[in-house]
């Protein structure tokens, strides 16, 4: 797999192919071979830090086009750290609000608090006359609901870490310092004499 191989990726990325921006995803749930999810956590440490330094030096622009942009590139700067904590630890980092502000629908219309969760569905569109809110809202939703939050469940799906970083007031400050981290790289960056 490609852990053993990541500066030459990030080299090919960022060099042959001038990528703007580099998304690591680790693979998950239950792949056709277990050993794609036997992660190097040093490994994966070094290289989105690598990818942070990389955006913070300019040399990847990450996310630049839009206002808040780089608040979203904290935000995955952020997301890799809590993920690492995970992988390291093997356990609960933050609340999981996957039923709340997000779901997983499947082709056949089943719907699934999390992508992670098929054991869990919520139900089936397809029974309920393709009404959405009444799924959403009701009584066997709120139980899962629940369940995730009683169990403090926890994976490293990057998708729903997003949602769990961006809604939870607490990470706010980390956030915040990690935004204000690349403002101020990018500022020095421009304001250096060699940059024209």
């Amino acid at each position: 797999y490609n852990q053993d191989h990541l500066d030459e990726l990030f080299a090919y990325l960022t060099g042959v192919l001038e990528a703007d921006t580099i998304f690591p995803l680790l693979t998950r749930g239950n792949p056709r071979d277990p050993d794609s999810k036997k992660v190097d956590v040093e490994k994966y440490e070094r290289y989105t830090q690598q990818l942070a330094a990389a955006i913070k030096n300019q040399d990847i622009r990450g996310y630049h086009s839009f206002p808040f942009s780089d608040l979203i590139n904290a935000k995955r700067m952020i997301r890799h750290q809590v993920i690492s904590r995970t992988l390291r630890e093997n356990r609960y980092q933050i609340p999981c609000l996957a039923g709340r502000l997000g779901a997983t629908l499947l082709p056949y219309g089943q719907l699934l608090p999390c992508e992670m969760r098929l054991d869990r569905a919520i139900g089936n569109l397809r029974d309920c006359g393709y009404h959405f809110r009444r799924l959403w809202f009701s009584k066997k939703a709120d139980e899962i609901r629940n369940e995730i939050t009683a169990s403090r469940c926890f994976c490293t799906y990057e998708c729903f870490q997003t949602l769990n970083l961006l809604f939870n007031i607490k990470m706010y400050p980390r956030l915040l310092n990690e935004w204000l981290a690349i403002r101020w790289a990018k500022r020095k960056i421009r304001s250096s004499p060699e940059n024209p």
